[in-house]
């Protein structure tokens, strides 16, 4: 993103240089200079932790550019980190008006959800993270502990779910509860709606542990350590 400020001042240069008495272009690279001065001293105010100074900086920059997405996300992390996480939901979702899939933008605004509990929205976030970025293992886990957390709301059973590596799935519904006395099956849950819904799987890969036909364990995104772990106390 940095690049983008950068670009944005050496165009304008550049238009100056070919038309140096243009009163338009000269306001422009004036106003771009500022800009991008803006950025540059509220990202030193906040690697400073002075992050009410740094809002006032960003905000500086989004006067004289109120359509720039990266300044309304940075001024979102200074809200985060302030603790105004109304007010860093507001400055994403606006960041995410003028650039929809800004990956920062949804990050921040699913921690700012999970601070506020509101647990569906924070899941919603982290779910589109996850498909953007399946190999992020922070935002794995931090869906993880949205979905406990709105299952947890929703009075839904989370004894003996933990987090480890990835998330898998299960088949038809019939197939299944004639399956789970098995050593071990696979499911695809986009092929097997029925049997996703049944079992409230939500996240791939989830692995259930069943013993005797009942579940005595869930585990979402284990590591192969732990997975192994787990199901070492039921296969002796």
């Amino acid at each position: 993103m940095c690049c983008r400020f950068e670009n944005a001042v050496t165009a304008a240069e550049k238009a100056s240089q070919i038309d140096p008495r243009n009163v338009e272009v000269a306001v422009l690279l004036k106003n771009v200079r500022m800009v991008a001065r803006a950025r540059l001293r509220g990202n030193d105010l906040f690697k400073s932790e002075r992050f009410t100074e740094a809002c006032s900086a960003y905000g500086e920059g989004l006067r004289l550019d109120p359509s720039n997405s990266v300044l309304y996300c940075n001024r979102a992390a200074c809200w985060f980190k302030l603790g105004q996480w109304e007010r860093s939901i507001e400055d994403c979702n606006q960041a995410l008006r003028i650039q929809p899939n800004y990956t920062k933008a949804i990050l921040r605004r699913a921690a700012s959800n999970s601070k506020l509990e509101r647990w569906e929205e924070a899941v919603k976030d982290y779910e589109l993270l996850r498909r953007e970025l399946p190999d992020d293992n922070d935002v794995a886990e931090n869906l993880f502990h949205a979905q406990v957390a709105l299952k947890k709301s929703r009075g839904e059973e989370v004894r003996n779910l933990k987090f480890g590596g990835e998330v898998e799935d299960i088949s038809g519904l019939e197939q299944f509860r004639a399956a789970i006395s098995l050593p071990g099956v696979s499911v695809d849950i986009q092929a097997s709606p029925a049997v996703a819904s049944a079992e409230n799987v939500r996240v791939v890969p989830t692995f259930k542990i069943y013993k005797n036909g009942s579940r005595v364990k869930e585990i979402i995104c284990p590591s192969h350590d732990m997975l192994e772990h787990s199901i070492r106390p039921y296969s002796l």
